[in-house]
């Protein structure tokens, strides 16, 4: 998902304001070009310790075995 302002410029979720004209777009994961290294979990596992949170369960179907 990417956001954008009235103007087609990129936007973060935390910037937009309530009354802001913006627009969002939808591309299947599939298409979007991703560098060999981050398909495999094992990339994962330090940033979900950093965070203390989860990431590896919400990329289900994403990652190689």
């Amino acid at each position: 998902m990417c956001t954008f302002d009235g103007e087609g410029n990129p936007v973060t979720t935390a910037a937009i304001e309530e009354g802001d004209r913006v627009f969002l777009t939808v591309t299947d994961k599939g298409k979007i070009p991703i560098g060999d290294g981050n398909w495999y979990p094992e990339v994962y596992e330090s940033i979900e310790k950093a965070l203390g949170k989860s990431m590896i369960g919400h990329l289900s179907g994403f990652l190689r075995a």
